[in-house]
Parts: C-alpha cells; structure tokens; sequence
C-alpha cells in the first residue's frame, strides 16, 4: 500500500499466476492463446478490473512473441488502468520464485520484507492458508527467509525489516525508492487513507469458498498508520512452550538476523 500510494506504482492485489503460466508456455512456446486463456480465467483476473478483449487486443492479432510480453501487457495494463506509469507485485510466494521472475523480467527489483518469525507466527495463526501448527510454522518462516537470501544475493535485491519499517517510516521509504529510482512521495506516508478503496478491488474466491469481506478483513491494518506496538508481540501473547518449540527449529535464523533470544 505504501508503494502503491506513490503516483507513479501500481500494485495490484496478489496475482498468484505467473508460474502456472511458465509452466504452460514451458510445455509448447506455440500455446500462446491457452497461456492468456489461463490469464484471464485466473480466479485472481476479477481483482484487477481489467476487460478481457481490451487485453487480447493489446496483445495484438498475433498474440504476444514471449511470455515476458504478456506479463508486461498485464502489469502496464493495470498500471495504465490506475493511472501510473511503473508497476510492481505484493505476491508473498514469489519470494520462492525470484530467479524465475527474474529471468522472464529482468528489470524486477526485489524487496523481501522481513520480520521477526514469532510475530509471522502470530499473524499468520488464524489464517485460512499457510502453517497450521508453531512447529510448521517456524520450518515456513526459515525455509522463506533462507531461500529468500540465497536466491537474492544474485539480483536486484533489497531487505527491509518490518520492525524498522514501522518504527522509521519515512526513512525506510527513502530507502525503498532510492533502491527503486523513485523520487520520495508524500503520498506513501498516507498510504492507509487510501487503503479501503484498494482493497474493495479484492473479489470472492469462489473456487476457494473465500469471500471479499474475508480477504480484506485481513488486511484491515492497512487502513490505520504503522503501530510500532505491535512489534514483539510474541513475548506476551506467545506461551513459554510456543517460544521454545519456534527457537529450537529457527532460533539460528532468529539470532542471525538479530532478533533477541530471551
């Protein structure tokens, strides 16, 4: 939300599509209109409010040569439907995935939020997706971090601490779009008064029985400032036998990345 409140980004909400298209554009370069088929069948397309028809039109006649095209077809569409000129992508899994991304779109620069695992236990706790148990939890969070590192250390790449993010908004920001190439904007300080409209994008996921209301409760934060207080929360909501069964699997992650053992 904060990228996206700078004129020139936009971020749409999660795509989830661009390696189920890889794979199929793998298995025969020729398949171009059954990659964009999947395209604009994708449970996700309803959230980025784009017509289907403007789109193949965009692609041409012929269609697009590669799937790079396409995915720079999708990504300016939206963009230009927002009214930007840039545009990125708040996917979490594609942390799994940067070579990848990278390949078929070597201008992608790469920031991976990071945050301490205890809090991600938390959060991700009453989720419908994701770890169900602190065990699988931890084994999550490391694996992401690890992965995340290694594949990044080759790539336009940039860290940013949520604790820092939260605690030190603007210098964070500056931080963000000097790696970027962005002129700092205002308007990111501001994110949250903009962010229910962003999030009324998000449509039901009927494959998935999960509902609009559903998905933006959970990002209902977005729409209030940064709260540094919510930093730590593992030490008084998490139980002794939590904290010990998370730092026994990923305390060396834990401790490399400086986050307090007690």
């Amino acid at each position: 939300m904060m990228l996206d409140a700078h004129p020139e980004v936009a971020i749409p909400p999660e795509t989830h599509f661009i390696l189920q298209l890889k794979q199929i554009w793998d298995e025969s370069p020729q398949r171009r209109d059954e990659v964009t088929n999947a395209l604009i069948g994708h449970q996700r397309w309803a959230d980025f409010d784009l017509d289907g028809k403007e789109f193949r039109a965009r692609l041409g006649p012929a269609g697009a040569s590669s799937l790079t095209d396409i995915l720079r077809a999708f990504y300016s569409a939206y963009a230009e439907h927002r009214g930007k000129s840039r545009w990125g992508d708040k996917t979490p899994r594609y942390v799994l995935a940067m070579p990848t991304i990278a390949e078929l779109l070597p201008e992608a620069h790469f920031i991976h939020v990071i945050r301490d695992g205890r809090d991600v236990a938390l959060s991700v706790r009453p989720l419908w997706f994701g770890p169900v148990t602190i065990e699988d939890t931890a084994i999550w969070w490391k694996e992401r971090i690890e992965v995340g590192q290694q594949d990044g250390a080759g790539l336009q790449y940039l860290e940013v601490k949520y604790e820092s993010l939260v605690e030190n908004v603007r210098p964070e920001l500056e931080r963000v779009c000097r790696f970027l190439g962005l002129e700092f904007a205002e308007e990111m300080l501001n994110s949250h008064t903009g962010a229910g409209a962003r999030l009324s994008e998000e449509k039901d996921l009927l494959k998935q029985g999960i509902t609009a209301q559903r998905r933006r409760e959970i990002h209902a934060r977005v729409q209030v400032r940064p709260d540094s207080g919510r930093v730590g929360r593992w030490r008084t909501e998490m139980t002794p036998n939590e904290r010990q069964q998370f730092e026994e699997l990923a305390g060396d992650t834990l401790e490399r990345l400086g986050y307090p053992i007690d």
